[in-house]
C-alpha cells in the first residue's frame, strides 16, 4: 500500500473511530470496500485508532455534548419527533428517506407529527469541530407547522443544555454552533422491548384473527356487496361490511378499507338514512384512508363531494398529511377539486397549484415507483389540473393538462389502470363535458372493472341513451341493465331492461360453468341482480339470494380451514402433538399425477430460463418432498429435493434458492438440512409464514426456543392477514409450554371470528 493511500485509509479509520456510531467490524468492512485493501491492512490501525479514543475518552466530561444530544434525540422521538443521527449521506436523500419512514411509521399506527436530522456530512463537519447542523420537517407542509416542529426541537435541546441558534425560519437549519464531539457509543436505542413470550404471541393470534377474519370475508364479498345489501334493506350489515379492517396489509391491498366505506356512504345518500348517519361515514372513510402511495385517498376525493363543513375540515386534514411526492401532490390536485371555492382562498389556491406543478414536473427523476406507477398518477395529477383550468376559464392551460392525460395514456408500460385512475379519468371528463367521448375508448382504458360507475356517471350527466348504448354492446357484464333499472326506474324502457337483466341471470351459470365468467364477475353479477329485486321491493327475495351469496363464500372459508381446525381439535382433545399436519394431498391418485406431471415439466427444463418459468413445478414437488417427510418416507422426499436442487450447479444453490426459496427452505427443514435452512433464511431477510413455521417446529423440536421466537414474533408484528395468521397457528401451539390449553385457546379465537362474519351477512 503507498504511502498516500495509507493516510488516506488511516485518516478514514480515526474519523469513523471518533464518530463511535459503528462497531470496529463494521469500519474494517467499510474501508475494504472503499479503499480495496485486505481486512488485514485496516485491522491494525482500527486497533490503534480505537485504543487511542478509549484512551481520551477517560479523560472525557462525564456527560458529554453528543450524550445531551442522544437524551434530546430520544425525548422528541418519543413525543412524536422522528429523530435519527447520522441519517443518509446527504439533506436531499435525508428528507426523502425519513419522509418515507415517517409515512411508513403513521401506516402501523404510531402518532408522528415531523422529523429532525443530521446526515453524514454534518456529522463529518461536526467532528471536525465545525458545529452541527440539523434538518427537520413536519407531517403537514404548512411553514406554521414546520416552525411549531422547529421549536419542538429547539426547546428538547436546550433542556439537555445544549447551545442553539435558529431564526425560526422555516427554510434555515437549526445550529448548534458550539457543538463538542465526543462520542463513546452509538446511542441506546429508542425502541421499546419487543415481548415475544409465547404467552404474548398466543394473546396477540388470538386478538388479531376475529378482525382479520372479518377483513378477508368483507375482501371476498366484494365492493357491491355493501350496495346490494341496503337495496335489500340491510343497512346494519353493509356498514358493518364497510368498517371491516379492510387495510391489513398497507401498500399490498387493492381494496382497502375507506372504499368500502365510500361505496356505502354514496349508496346510504339515496336511501331513507339520515344525512348525519351518512356524513359520519364519510368522514370515518377520510379518517382511515391510507397515506400509502396506491390512491385510495384519491379515490374518495375523486368519488365524495366537500360542501359540508366539518366533511371538508377532515379531509382537508388528511390531504395536508399526505407524501410530498407526485402520490400527494394527486391528492392535493383533487382535493382542489372538489373542495369549496370560499374554502381555500386564492394565494393559498395559487400556492398550491404551483407546488402541485412543481412535483409534477421534477416527480420523472423519482426512483420511489415503477415507471407504470408514475404514469398513473401523472394521469391522476393531469386530470384533476384539467378540470381546475376548465373551471377557471383558463383554456390555454386546460388544454396542456388534457394532453398531459393523453401523453399519460399512450405512455409505455400502461396496460390497465388502476381503478383510482380510471375513476379519475370518469371524473374529469364528466365534469368537462367529454364523458361520453372517453367511454367510447371502453377497452383502452379498461373500464369492465369500474363499468358500474360508468353507468352512474352518464344517468347523473343526463347521458341515459349513451348508458343503454354502453350496457348493450357486446361483451360488456352482463348485468348492466339490471344496474340501469335500478339507476333510471321511471324510464319507459325499465321494463325491456329488466326482460335483458332476467336473460342474461338466465344465463349466468353456463357462462360460469364454461369459465366465460370469473368467480369475481359471477359473485358481482349476482349481487347487481339482488340489488335490482331489492329496489323494486322485492327485499325479501333479495335478502335470501345475498345471503345465498354470502353462504357460498362462508363454505370456501369453511373448506380452507377445516384441515387446521381438525388439527387445533387433536391437539386440545390430546390426540396429537403440535408438530406440523401431513398434507394429504400429495398421496391421493390426483396428488400422484400432479407430481409426476411437475417431475416431467422440471426434468424437460433445459437451461436456467426455462426453469425459472416452470419453477412452479419445482415448488409442487418440494411441497411433495415435505408431505412425504411428514409421513416418515425421508429417502423418497430426499430424493424429490435432490431432483430439484440437480438442475444447479454442485453446491451452488443460490439461484435455485431465489427460483424458490420459501419451498426449498421448507424441504431443506423437512429432511433434517436445518443449518443450510437456517443460514439461507437469515440471508433471505423477509420469510414468508410458510417458511417461518416448519423452522419454529424443527427448532422447538430441538430445544432452541429462543432461535424460534426470534422468527416467529415479527411474524406476529402488525398489520395481521387471516391466511397468514392460519398459516402461523402451527408455530404458536409449538412454541408454546401447554399445547393443549394454546389449542383450546385458538379454538375460542375462532369462535369470536366466527361470530364477526356472521355480522357481515344478511
Amino acid at each position: 500500500m503507498g504511502h498516500a493511500k495509507r493516510s488516506k485509509l488511516n485518516d478514514y479509520v480515526r474519523r469513523e473511530i471518533a464518530i463511535a456510531l459503528d462497531s470496529p467490524e463494521e469500519i474494517v468492512e467499510s474501508a475494504v470496500i472503499i479503499y480495496e485493501v485486505e481486512p488485514d491492512e485496516v485491522e491494525p490501525l482500527v486497533n490503534a485508532a480505537l485504543s487511542a479514543h478509549r484512551t481520551a475518552c477517560a479523560n472525557w466530561p462525564e456527560v458529554t455534548d453528543c450524550d445531551r444530544l442522544d437524551r434530546a434525540f430520544a425525548a422528541l422521538d418519543k413525543s412524536g419527533v422522528l429523530a435519527r443521527q447520522n441519517f443518509t449521506c446527504c439533506n436531499n436523500c435525508g428528507h426523502t428517506q425519513l419522509s418515507d419512514r415517517m409515512y411508513d411509521e403513521l401506516e402501523r399506527g404510531r402518532t408522528l407529527d415531523g422529523y429532525v436530522f443530521y446526515h453524514q456530512q454534518d456529522t463529518d463537519r461536526a467532528v471536525a469541530g465545525g458545529g452541527l447542523h440539523l434538518s427537520y420537517h413536519s407531517l403537514t407542509p404548512l411553514p406554521d407547522a414546520v416552525i411549531a416542529i422547529g421549536r419542538r426541537v429547539v426547546e428538547a435541546l436546550r433542556a439537555q443544555g445544549l447551545v442553539v441558534t435558529w431564526d425560526e425560519n422555516p427554510y434555515n437549519a437549526i445550529e448548534l454552533p458550539s457543538f463538542d464531539w465526543k462520542r463513546r457509543g452509538p446511542p441506546p436505542s429508542t425502541k421499546a422491548p419487543r415481548d415475544w413470550s409465547p404467552e404474548s404471541l398466543l394473546d396477540r393470534w388470538c386478538e388479531a384473527l376475529p378482525g382479520s377474519a372479518g377483513a378477508e370475508l368483507a375482501e371476498a364479498l366484494g365492493e357491491l356487496y355493501g350496495e346490494a345489501a341496503i337495496a335489500a334493506g340491510c343497512i346494519d350489515v353493509a356498514i358493518a361490511l364497510a368498517r371491516a379492517p379492510f387495510a391489513i396489509e398497507p401498500g399490498l391491498r387493492d381494496k382497502p378499507r375507506n372504499n368500502a366505506l365510500t361505496r356505502v356512504a354514496l349508496a346510504l345518500s339515496k336511501s331513507d338514512v339520515p344525512p348525519a348517519r351518512v356524513k359520519a361515514l364519510w368522514q370515518e372513510a377520510y379518517a382511515a384512508a391510507p397515506l400509502s402511495r396506491h390512491g385510495e385517498l384519491i379515490h374518495l376525493l375523486v368519488a365524495g363531494e366537500l360542501a359540508d363543513p366539518e366533511l371538508h375540515a377532515v379531509a382537508r386534514n388528511r390531504v395536508m398529511q399526505t407524501r410530498r411526492d407526485i402520490c400527494g401532490a394527486a391528492a392535493v390536485a383533487w382535493y382542489l377539486v372538489r373542495a369549496p371555492a370560499e374554502s381555500v382562498d386564492e394565494t393559498e389556491h395559487a400556492a398550491m397549484l404551483k407546488s402541485i406543478r412543481r412535483t409534477f414536473e421534477s416527480s420523472r427523476e423519482e426512483f420511489r415507483y415503477s415507471d407504470t406507477e408514475h404514469a398513473h398518477l401523472r394521469i391522476a395529477v393531469a386530470s384533476a389540473l384539467w378540470v381546475i383550468h376548465v373551471r377557471r376559464g383558463e383554456l390555454d392551460l386546460a388544454r396542456p393538462a388534457r394532453e398531459l392525460v393523453l401523453e399519460g395514456l399512450d405512455s409505455d408500460g400502461i396496460r390497465i389502470l388502476p381503478s383510482f385512475v380510471q375513476r379519475a379519468l370518469l371524473a374529469a371528463a364528466a365534469e368537462v363535458g367529454e364523458l361520453a367521448g372517453w367511454v367510447s375508448r371502453w377497452d383502452e382504458l379498461s373500464l369492465s372493472a369500474v363499468s358500474g360507475e360508468v353507468l352512474d356517471a352518464l344517468v347523473r350527466t343526463g347521458q341515459i341513451d349513451t348508458a343503454v348504448e354502453v350496457a348493450g354492446q357486446p361483451g360488456r357484464p352482463t348485468e348492466l341493465f339490471a344496474r340501469l333499472a335500478r339507476l333510471v326506474p321511471d324510464d319507459p324502457r325499465a321494463s325491456m331492461w329488466i326482460e335483458q337483466a332476467a336473460t342474461a341471470e338466465s344465463l349466468m351459470a353456463i357462462y360460469k360453468e364454461e369459465d366465460l365468467l370469473s368467480s369475481e364477475e359471477f359473485r358481482d353479477a349476482r349481487l347487481e341482480f339482488a340489488a335490482l329485486r331489492g329496489a323494486r321491493d322485492d327485499r325479501e327475495r333479495a335478502r335470501l339470494e345475498i345471503a345465498a351469496i354470502s353462504a357460498d363464500i362462508r363454505a370456501e372459508f369453511a373448506a380452507s380451514e377445516a384441515r387446521l381446525l381438525a388439527h387445533l381439535e387433536q391437539v386440545r382433545d390430546g390426540a396429537r402433538g403440535p408438530a406440523l399436519p401431513v398434507d394429504e394431498r400429495w398421496f391421493s391418485p390426483e396428488g400422484t399425477r400432479s407430481l409426476e406431471k411437475a417431475l416431467t415439466k422440471w426434468a424437460a427444463a433445459s437451461d436456467r430460463r426455462q426453469r425459472l418459468l416452470t419453477r412452479r413445478s419445482a415448488m409442487m414437488i418440494l411441497e411433495a418432498a415435505v408431505a412425504f417427510a411428514g409421513r416418515g418416507e425421508l429417502d423418497r422426499a430426499r430424493e424429490l429435493v435432490a431432483r430439484v436442487e440437480g438442475a444447479e450447479p454442485p453446491g451452488d444453490p443460490t439461484v435455485l434458492f431465489w427460483m424458490v426459496a420459501g419451498p426449498l427452505i421448507s424441504a431443506w427443514v423437512a429432511i433434517g438440512r436445518l443449518d443450510d435452512a437456517l443460514a439461507y433464511a437469515h440471508k433471505s431477510g423477509v420469510l414468508g409464514c410458510g417458511v417461518i413455521t416448519p423452522l419454529v417446529v424443527r427448532l422447538m423440536e430441538l430445544g432452541r426456543s429462543s432461535e424460534a421466537l426470534e422468527f416467529l414474533g415479527p411474524a406476529l408484528d402488525p398489520p395481521f392477514n387471516w391466511r397468514v395468521l392460519c398459516h402461523l397457528a402451527p408455530a404458536v401451539l409449538a412454541v408454546s409450554s401447554n399445547a393443549r390449553m394454546c389449542a383450546a385457546a385458538m379454538l375460542q379465537a375462532w369462535r369470536r371470528a366466527d361470530t364477526v362474519l356472521d355480522t357481515l351477512v344478511c
